[in-house]
């Protein structure tokens, strides 16, 4: 989008923006409420704009979705600092810093995150990037139980047992599909040290859920 005013720069990030949201699940709390949910999309696209750029928006906004998405944990609406954060990480201010290796390997990235119990996407929980993850050696089958677990009760005090278990369904699909799918050799010459711990999360009794 090359010409564009203020009117237009505001629908395409309002459609963009809605089109993200209907992926995924609103607060529980809200659900029923349309009031209170248009004025939550509205925050929400305010807050977008103001980070987002005046030119180039197609390529911005789909580095920014991917980058948004990466960074959730659950399958919920984004917060207006989960926004603010995964912009100000486009704007190249900051570089991470990680050890030599991780550089162009997100699987390791993830992986070191992992190993300091540290938030993941659910993406490399479930799908293609944690079925690499598996196969190459990067975390074990336990991390990722603990994982995914965590992912779980996450979801289900957001929106209660049976939403979480309709979420966890779809998850476990996707990750069905993703093993069918993957070529991804089953381990990697060198595979990331074991964790020194995993994060910790509440099982509610229910023992640890894969």
């Amino acid at each position: 989008m090359s010409h564009f005013d203020k009117s237009d720069r505001d629908n395409f990030f309002t459609g963009k923006v809605r089109a993200y949201l209907d992926r995924r699940t609103a607060p529980r709390g809200i659900a029923d409420k349309p009031q209170v949910v248009r004025e939550e999309l509205a925050a929400l696209v305010r807050c977008v704009l103001r980070f987002a750029p005046t030119s180039g928006m197609d390529e911005w906004w789909q580095k920014f979705e991917d980058r948004l998405a990466e960074e959730s944990t659950t399958r919920a609406w984004p917060t207006e600092g989960e926004i603010k954060k995964a912009a100000l990480s486009l704007r190249g201010t900051t570089q991470p810093k990680f050890t030599q290796g991780y550089e162009a390997d997100p699987l390791a990235i993830n992986a070191g995150r992992m190993s300091r119990g540290e938030a993941v996407g659910d993406g490399f929980l479930y799908g293609r990037p944690a079925v690499a993850l598996l196969r190459a050696g990067y975390v074990t089958p336990a991390q990722m139980a603990g994982y995914r677990s965590g992912l779980f009760f996450s979801a289900k005090s957001v929106y209660g047992e049976a939403v979480a278990l309709n979420m966890e369904s779809e998850w476990k699909k996707r990750h069905a599909d993703a093993e069918c799918l993957d070529d991804t050799p089953r381990q990697r010459g060198t595979a990331i040290p074991a964790p020194k711990r995993i994060a910790a999360h509440d099982w509610d009794g229910e023992g640890e859920r894969v």
